[in-house]
């Protein structure tokens, strides 16, 4: 009985507005955020061509999230010219897990910056992350 009657209590005082119940909402561990993060580590290569630029470039996971990474990378790299000016050049590439060298052409020979991007695919769970290296072109073989 005593249930009873406190029941209709609640729900009289519910009606009127009195108490009011409020619920938590769900959170799912890693539902429709961007939840694990990445981290992108690079490390320039001797190059075997003229001009050429061997970056090799590894896009670790740091969340709880262990599937596959896909996205791209994109290379952005900038050298300042003796004119004053700055020579940029840009290459996107996709993502690969087993070879992870990535090959390009930089002119003119000197020293360049590299700013190194990983674009995640947009319905993944991971987020971007970026490094930077100075990658030094010379015009001989090898």
């Amino acid at each position: 009985m005593k249930k009873l009657i406190a029941g209709l209590l609640m729900a009289f005082m519910m009606s009127a507005g009195l108490v009011a119940t409020t619920a938590v909402p769900a959170s799912a561990d890693c539902g429709y955020e961007k939840c694990s993060g990445t981290k992108t580590a690079a490390k320039v290569l001797k190059a075997k061509a003229r001009f050429l630029a061997r970056i090799q470039v590894d896009v670790g996971r740091t969340g709880k999230n262990r599937g596959p990474l896909d996205g791209t990378l994109t290379f952005s790299c900038a050298k300042p010219l003796k004119s004053g000016k700055i020579k940029q050049i840009s290459y996107t590439e996709d993502l690969r897990e087993g070879n992870n060298v990535y090959k390009f052409k930089l002119r003119p020979k000197g020293k360049w910056s590299c700013n190194i991007v990983y674009v995640p695919d947009p319905d993944g769970p991971y987020e971007s992350s970026s490094t930077t290296v100075n990658v030094k072109v010379d015009n001989r073989n090898g």
